[in-house]
């Protein structure tokens, strides 16, 4: 083959290729922003989940009984309100 149209080859070769690596990269920002934004949504869904607890917890006239299903290794009885379910 001709040294020319070898060269011609690899820098054609050597561009497809960093088209499809900036692609991908351009790919993997958008799902790392995509991420970013979900972990940025659940933090602020749990953040009002737990004023909606601080709510609950003050206007609830618990009612607590044992909670079976959280027995585990701590050294407390597991309880829970049978109301509001704290």
């Amino acid at each position: 083959m001709d040294p020319k149209k070898r060269k011609i080859d690899e820098d054609l070769e050597k561009t497809i290729k960093l088209k499809k690596v900036a692609k991908l990269l351009s790919t993997k920002k958008n799902i790392n922003s995509v991420i970013y934004s979900l972990y940025n949504n659940i933090n602020i869904l749990k953040n009002q989940i737990n004023e909606i607890d601080n709510e609950l917890n003050k206007v609830c006239p618990h009612n607590w009984v044992i909670d079976y299903d959280s027995y585990g290794s701590s050294d407390h009885t597991p309880k829970i309100c049978t109301h509001c379910e704290l």
